[in-house]
C-alpha cells in the first residue's frame, strides 16, 4: 500500500504522464510540463530505489550517447554555430535514462484504470491531430485557429511535419509492440477500440507527413521488433533490404555518380574518361532532384529551407 510520502510521488508521476500524453504528438510547450513535474520525484525515486530497481541494459546507451555527444561538441566547439544549444540538448538523454526509474516505479503501483485513461488521452490526441493535419495539407483550413491559410503541402498534425512525422513512426512502433503483447495487457487494451484506430492512425500519417527520415527509422526499427514476435518475417524484411541496398549502390554507380563526375571532369576542362549509360542515368535522376531539390534557399535563407524552422513570409516591399 502506498505511503502518504510515496502517495505523493504516484500523483506527480501520473499527472506528469497525463501532459506527456497530451503533448507528445501536438506540443513540445506541452512535453515541457511532463519534465517540470516528473522531474522531483525521479530524482526521490532513483535516491530510495536506485540498487534495487534494474533497469534495461538498453537504456545504458542513452549514457553513452550523452557521453559521445559531450565529447563531439568539445572536438568542434569552433566550429559550433550554438555552441551553448549544443551542450543544453544533451540534456535529454540523461533526462531519459533518468525517467526510466519513475516509471517503473509508476507501473509497479498503477492501476489499470490509469493505464487506460492514459492510453485513451493519447489516442484522442492522436487521432485529431491527424485530422487537423491533413485540414492544413489538403485544404488550407486549420480548425484550431478557425481560419484559411497558405499551409505545408506535409501534414504536421498540430505542430510540424517533421516532428509529427518521426513522432508518428515512434508511436506506431509502441502500437504494434502492443499489438503483439496484447494478451499480456488484455485487461488494458480489451474493448478499447479508440486505441487500436489511434495505432492505424500512426501509420497512416507517416505517410500523409511525407517524412523521410520518419519512413527510414521505421524501416530500420521494424525489422528488430519483428524478430522477437515474428522472426520469419523479419528474416525476409532483412534479405529484402539488402537486395534493395544492393540495388541503389548498383544503380548509383551506373547514373548519377558517374554523371556527376564526368561534369566536375568537363568543368575543369577535362574529357569524360568513359561513358554513361543514358537509360541507367535517366532511373536514377531522382537521386539528384531529391538532393538538390530540398537544398535550395530561398532569397532570405541561406539555410536549406526544409529545415528552416522560422521561415517568415515577405511582401515585395522587402523583396524589391
Amino acid at each position: 500500500m502506498l505511503t502518504e510520502t510515496t502517495d505523493k510521488k504516484f500523483k506527480w508521476i501520473y499527472w506528469s504522464m497525463v501532459f506527456l500524453a497530451l503533448g507528445v504528438i501536438s506540443s513540445p510547450t506541452v512535453v515541457s510540463l511532463f519534465h517540470i513535474l516528473i522531474a522531483i520525484p525521479a530524482i526521490l525515486v532513483f535516491k530510495d530505489s536506485y540498487k534495487e530497481v534494474k533497469i534495461p541494459k538498453s537504456s545504458w546507451f542513452l549514457i553513452a550517447l550523452f557521453g559521445w555527444g559531450l565529447i563531439s561538441a568539445f572536438v568542434n566547439l569552433d566550429t559550433l554555430v550554438k555552441p551553448g544549444k549544443a551542450f543544453q540538448e544533451l540534456k535529454f538523454y540523461l533526462f531519459g535514462w533518468l525517467f526510466i526509474y519513475p516509471l517503473i516505479y509508476f507501473a509497479k503501483n498503477t492501476s489499470v484504470w490509469r493505464w487506460r485513461r492514459l492510453l485513451q488521452i493519447l489516442s484522442f490526441v492522436i487521432i485529431v491531430g491527424f485530422f487537423v493535419g491533413i485540414s492544413k495539407a489538403w485544404f488550407g483550413f486549420d480548425p484550431v485557429k478557425w481560419r484559411f491559410g497558405d499551409y505545408h503541402i506535409r501534414s504536421g498534425g498540430f505542430t510540424n511535419y517533421m516532428r509529427y512525422g518521426y513522432a508518428s513512426s515512434f508511436l506506431f512502433l509502441l502500437g504494434l509492440s502492443m499489438y503483439f503483447n496484447r494478451e499480456k495487457i488484455k485487461n488494458i487494451v480489451s474493448g478499447s477500440k479508440l486505441i487500436w484506430a489511434a495505432v492505424i492512425f500512426c501509420f497512416l500519417a507517416i505517410g500523409t507527413a511525407q517524412t523521410r527520415g520518419a519512413v527510414l527509422g521505421l524501416l530500420v526499427a521494424l525489422p528488430f521488433l519483428l524478430y522477437r514476435y515474428r522472426p520469419r518475417i523479419a528474416k525476409g524484411l532483412v534479405g529484402l533490404g539488402f537486395l534493395f541496398g544492393i540495388t541503389v549502390v548498383a544503380a548509383s554507380f551506373t547514373g548519377v555518380i558517374k554523371n556527376r563526375f564526368i561534369n566536375s571532369l568537363e568543368q575543369i576542362g577535362f574529357k569524360a574518361p568513359f561513358e554513361i549509360d543514358n537509360e541507367a542515368l535517366e532511373a536514377t535522376m531522382w537521386f539528384e532532384e531529391e538532393l538538390m531539390g530540398n537544398n535550395m534557399a530561398d532569397f532570405f535563407h541561406t539555410r536549406p529551407t526544409e529545415y528552416s524552422k522560422k521561415n517568415q513570409s515577405f511582401d515585395e516591399d522587402d523583396l524589391f
